[in-house]
């Protein structure tokens, strides 16, 4: 998760689901609205289309710079697979939001002057069929707590030994 916060004084910014938008900046600058990062509303399709709704509405209401973060499509990409049919149908879907939120601003008069930038944090490759290394070759099973995202990479919690 990248942890921005794009509050600058003067500049009113909304900003939905997108970590640490709680957090004041720069000697205690936040944004006008937030709706601080959720670890199960990111993943909400229905609530993406909300918050694209919001920040649409904002920027219809003057504000500046409107930051909507929705963490599915990374989610079901590592669970089922950069080819899989639920990333295709998880795209779909988001592509329906997106189209939602051009429209208002077409109908609101803003499109021509809103700069619309979609990110991702990283691509994705298939890699079944190639070599894969198990985290259990270098590192004893039974001392493994938890273990997060068993794709190319991951994060392991050990646990505590005396």
């Amino acid at each position: 998760m990248v942890s921005c916060n794009i509050s600058l004084p003067g500049v009113r910014t909304s900003i939905y689901l997108w970590s640490n938008c709680d957090v004041p900046f720069d000697g205690g600058v936040l944004p006008e609205k937030c709706r601080p990062y959720d670890n199960f509303e990111c993943l909400r399709l229905d609530l993406f289309g909300q918050n694209l709704r919001s920040a649409s509405a904002d920027l219809r209401d003057g504000f500046d710079l409107a930051m909507v973060y929705y963490g599915n499509v990374d989610e079901v990409g590592h669970l089922r697979g950069p080819d899989s049919q639920a990333l295709e149908e998880e795209l779909i879907n988001v592509d329906y939001w997106i189209g939602d939120f051009l429209a208002a601003l077409e109908r609101d008069g803003l499109r021509n002057g809103t700069d619309v930038v979609i990110v991702s944090d990283h691509g994705m490759t298939d890699t079944r069929g190639r070599t894969s290394t198990r985290i259990t070759n270098f590192i004893d099973g039974d001392l493994i707590e938890r273990a997060c995202d068993l794709g190319p990479h991951m994060q392991v919690l050990l646990l505590k030994t005396p």
